[in-house]
This record gives structure tokens, C-alpha cells and sequence, in this order.
């Protein structure tokens, strides 16, 4: 008999063999989604993207199971077993979220377009190789400060990826300048890698 982990596993490789055309349109039919949240959920994954693949030699499209608030035992093991199988042709599944490939950065946040296309960063290595990134542009004024966090951790996981900003980042904040060399978005990914 098949393990709750396994069947979740199972339900997820259904999903996508049935779902091969699920990001052929601009706006793909919520139902196949919701029931892929569904069965993510299940298993204790709330952190998961679906999009086209930047390599499309290795597949056009992919799923993406984050880490992040995989807090449970179970989770981790579904998660882990997910990510070792083999995914149907035309997919790949990832560990994190990746890079996006980007024209414009545009950031959606509760009816706000936030152009992060301008944004300037200062910097700070520590010893141990983690970066601080602090946010010097200051945010429309419409945009309350405990949003700031959300908003530059989506901005980051664009521009860097997941894998990246959890790896390699200790912490960010919007501040005023200081004295410090100023960066513009775009040299995030030169600056920070891993």
C-alpha cells in the first residue's frame, strides 16, 4: 500500500502529464491551479511557482517547490521525494524559485505596480560571505512600511532567485543612504552570487 507521501507524489506527476499546455495562455484556468494548491497543500507546501523554463533544451516549463515554510517532517519528506523523481517530458521541477527573466521589473502588490526597474542598493559583505541589502530608493508613500519586507523579497527572488537570496542574504531593509558604494538593480547579479 502506497504511503500518504507517495500518493501525494503521485498526484503531483498526474497533475502535470495532465497539464502539459497549463501556460500556453495569458491567463491560465484557475480550476487545474486550485487543484494543484490542493494537493501542494496537502502535503504541507504553501511556497511553489509554475512557469516557462529559461532552458528550454532541459524542459519549457517548471515546477518549482520552494523551502521556505516547510516546517514539518512530513513536508520535508515529500518535498525531498518530489524533487528525486523524474519529472514527465516537458517539465522540471526545482528546488527553489528561479531568476526571473525579467524585461521589466514590475512588482504587483494589492492594486499597486511598484517599478523596481530604478532601484538603487548599497551592499555590505560580512566575513562569512552572507550579504545585508539595503533598499535606497525610497517606496511610494502609498505603500505602508510593513509591506516594505514583502515587497524587496519579491524584488530580490526576481532578480537573484530563490536559491540565491536564501543562501547568500542575511538580511534586507529600505534606509536612508549611507556612505557606501550604491548599486543598481542590475548589478545585484554580478555582486551576489553563489
Amino acid at each position: 500500500m502506497a504511503s500518504n507521501r507517495e500518493t501525494l507524489v503521485q498526484d503531483v506527476l498526474n497533475w502535470l502529464e495532465k497539464h502539459p499546455n497549463i501556460l500556453k495562455s495569458d491567463y491560465p484556468k484557475q480550476e487545474p491551479i486550485k487543484e494543484l494548491e490542493q494537493i501542494l497543500e496537502n502535503a504541507g507546501i504553501s511556497n511553489w511557482e509554475l512557469g516557462p523554463h529559461s532552458e528550454p533544451d532541459e524542459a519549457d516549463r517548471f515546477l518549482a517547490v520552494s523551502p521556505i515554510g516547510v516546517d514539518t517532517e512530513s513536508a520535508k519528506s515529500f518535498r525531498k521525494a518530489l524533487l528525486e523523481i523524474t519529472a514527465p517530458e516537458g517539465w522540471i521541477l526545482l528546488p527553489f524559485k528561479p531568476r526571473k527573466q525579467w524585461n521589466q521589473r514590475i512588482v504587483r502588490w494589492k492594486g499597486h505596480e511598484i517599478d523596481a526597474s530604478d532601484w538603487q542598493f548599497q551592499l555590505y559583505e560580512y566575513d562569512d560571505g552572507l550579504f545585508e541589502v539595503v533598499l535606497v530608493t525610497p517606496l511610494p508613500e502609498s505603500i505602508p512600511a510593513s509591506s516594505y519586507d514583502f515587497i524587496l523579497a519579491t524584488v530580490l527572488d526576481s532578480e537573484l532567485g530563490e536559491e540565491v537570496v536564501t543562501k547568500k542574504i542575511y538580511k534586507w531593509c529600505v534606509e536612508e543612504p549611507a556612505d557606501a558604494p550604491i548599486h543598481d538593480i542590475g548589478d545585484l547579479v554580478h555582486v551576489i552570487r553563489l
